[in-house]
């Protein structure tokens, strides 16, 4: 579908308040009806874009025009937005997403159902030609897992609160022994510790992890905000700090900040290669499981016979960033390189590995008809 170069055209009659209270009322609406929560291929997330382009192509018409819309939910299969007119189902769309880390994508679909809602404003539900990942477009579909380390009740309640309400699941540890306990047993996005603490305090707590192998996100939560006591947050092993009390905002940024795009295959647009590619990747849990027990324990036979299994698989299958990782860890066990320099490698391809994807989309459903938006 070839986009018109048009001037763009809003045609939604309502300022940008009333077009806010509208979307919170649908979405309040929605809220009572399970069934406007989820379709057949995925959960629906709140995604507001109040000022999204759309390239609409009517059936027969070989040209498009070009709209500024509200959007209003995404999920794997497609897109609903709000739109100043009726589109017929159909219509070709390309539409312009901005992803949560600022690049422009173009999603082609086609309009499957339009419902007059009030004042010449229409919902728009469109199903994407492929699938997404919703949370590659709205903060609203990711969820995380974070182990907090804190003692105080009070404080605790407080974080989990805030963290609750940013899409994380939270576990707890009241002290550095549990935490450490717990952060070797379970995965976990970030681990977000208290300093001060009984039994083992925050500073033995970081650097007996990473003795022991942990390449995580650790996050130091602390009162303590002098120059000293910041860069010995960082040389216990620490990757940032945030200060204390908890506040909701420096918590959501610290969360917006431990995900990353998602990393696709160069050869995710070859068809015959996306079952094995998907297949690839559908074993990445095992094998930095094996990397990090390897790291953790000193065997680094083991490690070396993973990376290098790495090396060969990575660009094989299109992720040739892994491959340059596992190269580098490669050399560095071969070269006896200091526990310091392994860690920081076993991290970085931890980190990739664990970024990869088979596509934005889902290879093994890819044919499966997609569900309305």
């Amino acid at each position: 579908m070839s986009k018109s170069s048009s001037q763009l055209i809003r045609t939604i009659p309502l300022e940008d308040n009333e077009l806010t209270a509208l979307l919170d009322r649908l979405d309040s609406l929605a809220e009572e009806d399970p069934r406007n929560k989820s379709g057949r291929h995925g959960q629906r997330f709140t995604l507001r874009l109040t000022h999204c382009v759309v390239h609409l192509q009517q059936p027969g018409d070989p040209s498009s025009v070009a709209y500024i819309v509200a959007t209003r939910q995404i999920s794997e299969g497609g897109i609903s937005f709000l739109h100043g007119g009726f589109v017929h189902a159909g219509t070709k769309v390309v539409i312009q997403l901005i992803s949560t880390h600022g690049s422009w994508v173009d999603v082609e679909g086609e309009v499957v159902h339009c419902r007059y809602i009030e004042r010449r404003v229409h919902e728009i539900g469109v199903r994407f030609n492929r699938k997404v990942r919703p949370g590659d477009y709205t903060t609203a579909a990711n969820r995380y897992r974070v182990l907090l380390v804190e003692d105080e009740e009070a404080m605790a309640k407080l974080a989990t609160f805030h963290l609750t309400q940013l899409n994380a699941d939270v576990d707890r540890a009241k002290n550095g022994e549990e935490a450490i306990e717990m952060a070797l047993k379970s995965a976990y996005d970030i681990i977000l510790t208290d300093i001060q603490m009984p039994v083992m305090d925050g500073y033995e707590e970081v650097a007996e992890l990473r003795r022991q192998g942990y390449t995580g996100i650790i996050v130091a939560a602390t009162a303590l905000t002098t120059d000293r006591d910041k860069q010995k947050c960082l040389d216990s092993g620490c990757n940032m700090y945030i200060k204390k009390p908890y506040v909701r905002e420096d918590l959501a940024k610290l969360l917006e900040a431990t995900k990353a795009e998602a990393l696709c295959s160069t050869f995710q647009s070859n068809t015959a290669m996306r079952p094995l590619i998907a297949e690839f990747v559908r074993t990445m849990p095992n094998k930095l499981k094996t990397i990090t027990n390897a790291f953790r324990e000193e065997d680094l036979e083991t490690l070396l016979a993973a990376a290098r299994s790495l090396k060969a698989e990575g660009g094989s299958y299109g992720y040739d960033s892994i491959t340059e990782a596992a190269e580098q860890l490669e050399r560095a066990i071969v070269e006896s390189g200091s526990p310091e320099r392994l860690r920081t490698l076993v991290a970085e391809l931890t980190r990739l590995c664990t970024l990869a994807h088979a596509t934005i989309g889902d290879y093994a459903d890819e044919e499966a008809e997609l569900a309305d938006a």
